[in-house]
């Protein structure tokens, strides 16, 4: 592929070659990886182009060099020379052959920060906790500007009340490298995916265990300290004199939301474990990055914190 000269998704489908190429890698119908890279708003490509200086009015080459998406010409990281740009069709296709190992389907995907991360998502069998059904998703996660590596990561989403949990990730060994080899990614992956249901299993486990807990007043302020800092021990003039307004109103606004779900859901340890991605999902943060930030930032922090010290209280 690095010796086509392409600058947009279709120049690579329409190449004799590149067809070839996946052919020979096992008969994946490009069109396949065409409509969904089109269904997902994914249809574009990241080109790695020099970096220039200007030199006594003379532009010189520099050693590093930008990754642009050619549509939109949106610059996301400089990188230096050996870095291989894996591209949102590769990331399609590895997607695509994995569902099929698994006899799964490819239903989600897409970006954030213009394309600066990208997702495609293999559904899993749903769960049922308590009266709520959670759907699955095993992610497939690339970024173009040097957040993240290649790598799975497991979300779940409460239906009932569409609070999102992307687990964290960091800790398994489920990033894979990026090769010219598919096979050995598409092995990789499975492998990844393996240690995902091994973690997602502790999670239903976990989640299972939530339902049978009584949510106590302890348990409540604990969860607003770790969410959010603020000690509910203190008197109203202590809290206003220690705490700026804006984290007073978001511990406000996490109570509001422990209070709904715990109300709607029992007054459980899951139904106080649902008030903090309630809260997570439709009001911390910026709405226009949060989506981002549950699954690759500090709301994602946040989450894992929280399900790290709820786990610990349902297993000590």
């Amino acid at each position: 592929m690095s010796n086509l000269k392409i600058e947009t998704m279709n120049d690579l489908f329409k190449s004799g070659n590149a067809t070839e190429n996946y052919r020979q890698k096992g008969e994946v119908n490009p069109m396949l990886i065409q409509a969904m890279l089109e269904e997902f708003k994914l249809d574009w490509y990241v080109k790695k182009e020099p970096m220039l200086i200007n030199h006594n009015g003379e532009l010189e080459e520099t050693p590093y060099y930008a990754t642009i998406r050619q549509d939109s010409r949106q610059s996301f990281a400089s990188v230096k020379a050996g870095y291989e740009v894996f591209q949102n069709h590769e990331l399609a296709e590895l997607v695509y052959r994995v569902a099929g190992h698994l006899g799964r389907k490819v239903t989600r995907g897409g970006s954030f920060n213009g394309g600066g991360q990208v997702y495609l998502q293999i559904e899993n069998d749903p769960w049922r906790v308590g009266n709520d059904r959670i759907q699955r998703w095993a992610s497939g996660i690339n970024s173009f500007d040097g957040s993240t590596a290649l790598r799975w990561s497991p979300e779940t989403n409460t239906i009932s009340c569409e609070n999102t949990f992307w687990m964290a990730y960091h800790s398994m060994e489920n990033s894979v490298r990026h090769t010219t080899n598919m096979r050995q990614m598409i092995e990789s992956s499975l492998k990844a995916i393996e240690g995902l249901n091994k973690a997602e299993q502790t999670l239903y486990e976990a989640f299972t265990r939530f339902t049978e807990w009584e949510a106590k007043s302890d348990h409540i302020k604990a969860v607003v300290q770790t969410a959010t800092g603020i000690d509910m021990d203190k008197s109203q003039e202590e809290a206003e004199k220690e705490y700026s307004t804006r984290a007073l109103n978001t511990a406000q606004s996490l109570m509001e939301s422990i209070v709904s779900e715990t109300n709607s859901k029992g007054k459980t340890l899951w139904g106080l474990w649902s008030g903090v991605t309630h809260f997570t999902t439709h009001k911390a943060g910026s709405e226009r990055t949060r989506d981002k930030s549950k699954a690759l930032g500090h709301l994602a922090k946040v989450d894992n914190t929280v399900f790290e010290m709820m786990k610990q209280l349902v297993y000590s």
